[in-house]
């Protein structure tokens, strides 16, 4: 026989609420799992994410699991790349266009070096 609730505490929030996870067996006899930040006072409220099925809870440990040093930056979104590119500028060669362009792809994922010159102007954002 199993228990119909079993809690886990996943310690504290940023701001120092408690935070739980909760494993229950509903009616129908299906497992859910329940993730619930408590009030710290009377002007905060509980917030909770109900019937959450094993697959989501498989999927956020392995999110989790994973090293920070592999998570880089947030993604830019199509905007941000393309205020990164360069404009093409007068006496600039494809070659040249297209080191600026490795330059501005570099910088949306945060390596800051200079190019290097290919015979053209120097130049862009």
């Amino acid at each position: 026989m199993q228990p119909s609730k079993i809690e886990f505490d996943l310690g504290r929030d940023q701001y120092g609420r408690p935070v739980h996870l909760m494993r229950t067996r509903g009616t129908n006899g299906a497992i859910n799992w329940t993730i619930r930040r408590q009030a710290i006072n009377q002007r905060d409220d509980t917030r909770q994410i109900e019937e959450l099925p094993d697959e989501i809870i498989r999927r956020l440990i392995e999110a989790t699991a994973k090293p920070r040093a592999i998570a880089g930056p947030a993604p830019l979104t199509d905007s941000q790349v393309f205020d990164l590119l360069p404009d093409l500028q007068n006496g600039w060669t494809l070659i040249t266009y297209g080191l600026w362009v490795a330059r501005a792809i570099e910088r949306a994922h945060g390596i800051e070096r200079e190019p290097s010159n290919a015979g053209g102007k120097e130049g862009g954002k």
